[in-house]
């Protein structure tokens, strides 16, 4: 079983909210944040590439907060261009930091016990 599969019902729902409490993490304004949703999860069925972004299954814990300009509405937002470039030019530490975030925030979830 994996991991994001044992989790109980709500444990997404509660990862959002956890994710959306932290500041943007690009440029620090404070949250509640938007879930921006980024390319964070490996498996087996990619050849260990990264599974497409998405809101649902393991790919749905990919997620960072960003504020509304930096996740979409400013012309240089994570929407605006190409992810990985994005996240390597604009987030401190790139997509590993971005990861291991998503991967605290997680973590914290699963500690809290609501999941």
């Amino acid at each position: 079983m994996t991991l994001w599969r044992g989790l109980g019902v709500g444990a997404l729902e509660r990862f959002y909210q956890v994710v959306a409490s932290y500041p943007c993490l690009r440029c620090g304004k404070p949250g509640p944040s938007e879930v921006a949703h980024i390319q964070a999860v490996a498996s087996t069925r990619t050849k260990g590439g990264f599974l497409p972004r998405s809101h649902q299954g393991a790919a749905a814990f990919g997620a960072i907060p960003l504020c509304p300009e930096c996740h979409r509405h400013a012309g240089d937002a994570i929407h605006a261009g190409r992810e990985a470039d994005w996240l390597e030019e604009r987030i401190p530490g790139g997509r590993a930091y971005a990861i291991g975030f998503a991967l605290r925030c997680l973590v914290e979830v699963v500690l809290d016990g609501e999941g």
